[in-house]
């Protein structure tokens, strides 16, 4: 379940819309701006991966709690840098999905944008909010499999 959760944000968001959004900036400003992106994520995964590590690590030898654990590993402001680079990046990755939806779906359905937007935040949000987790992790499974399908077949036409 967590896979396709992991695949599904870096090959939907990371791998195809930086790049196509870029493209017109030209080649160098693309590779900047895809290389500061994979620094930010990297550092982001690499700071959580340190607090879970070594919560891991103290609760083994007793109870400790994970903000207690972070506070000790990061401070205060490590962990308030860690917090706002995981809501910074979820937060852009939920306005770059709902904008392009709500394009794709204003373009096939002939609906205004904003009711498109309505549209695919209930739609999703809906099922976020009233889905089991395994409806939800089939729903992203098969979305995960949709963009590497479509991927391979850009890729191979």
């Amino acid at each position: 379940g967590s896979v396709f959760l992991v695949a599904g944000t870096t090959v939907g968001a990371g791998i195809l819309a930086i790049p196509a959004v870029t493209q017109e900036a030209g080649f160098l400003a693309s590779a900047v701006t895809c290389v500061f992106c994979w620094t930010y994520m990297v550092v982001t995964g690499l700071l959580v991966a340190e607090v879970n590590v070594n919560t891991m690590c103290e609760l083994g030898s007793g109870s400790v709690s994970l903000v207690s654990m972070a506070k000790r590993t990061l401070g205060t402001a490590g962990v308030r840098t860690v917090c706002f680079s995981y809501l910074f990046i979820h937060y852009a990755l939920l306005v770059a999905y709902v904008a392009r939806s709500s394009e794709i779906l204003t373009n096939s359905l002939g609906i205004p944008l904003l009711e498109s937007a309505t549209l695919f935040s209930l739609a999703f949000g809906g099922l976020c909010y009233f889905g089991s987790q395994r409806v939800i992790g089939a729903v992203n499974g098969f979305l995960v499999f949709s963009i590497i399908a479509s991927f391979t077949v850009l890729v191979v036409s």
